[in-house]
Order: C-alpha cells, then sequence, then structure tokens
C-alpha cells in the first residue's frame, strides 16, 4: 500500500524514459508544414445593416383596475387580542 521513496524514483524514471523513447513527438518539419493549406478567399459577408425593428407598447389596462391594484389593504387592527389560553393550569 505505501511505496518507499525507492519504489517512487525507480517508477519515475521508467516513465519518463518511456515518454522521451516513445516516437510520438517525433514529427518531420517539412511534411507538417506542407499539410496546412491555407485557404484563398475568406467566405463572403453580408455588411448590410439590420433592419430597424418598430416595437409596439403593450395595451395598458383600463384606468380603474390599476388604482384597484395600487390601493392599500384593510390596516389590520392592532386592538384585537387573542384570548388567552392558558395550556398549563396554574
Amino acid at each position: 500500500m505505501v511505496f518507499t521513496l525507492g519504489a517512487e524514483v525507480a517508477i519515475g524514471l521508467i516513465v519518463t524514459l518511456l515518454v522521451l523513447i516513445s516516437p510520438v513527438g517525433n514529427v518531420d518539419a517539412k511534411k507538417f508544414i506542407t499539410s496546412i493549406t491555407l485557404v484563398d478567399n475568406p467566405p463572403p459577408v453580408n455588411h448590410e445593416p439590420q433592419p430597424i425593428r418598430k416595437l409596439t407598447p403593450p395595451p395598458l389596462p383600463p384606468l380603474e383596475q390599476i388604482k384597484t391594484a395600487l390601493k392599500m389593504p384593510a390596516p389590520i387592527c392592532p386592538n384585537r387580542r387573542l384570548k388567552k389560553t392558558s395550556l398549563h393550569p396554574r
């Protein structure tokens, strides 16, 4: 379960050597450059501005509905007190 320092160093060296020896990193520079091709001409772009849309505001409800929606609710009477009920008799 626990590796010693020597085993960890040995595994690290083996992995490093395998990475350095692998042929994945060897790429011929001429072959790589010739495989990349550039685009001759870019695709055409439409430079005309988009037409301006005229937005219409939503219709308002009648004035009376607005007034009733903005009214304050009826005040709560603070003078009313609930009946005291004792849960524990004294």
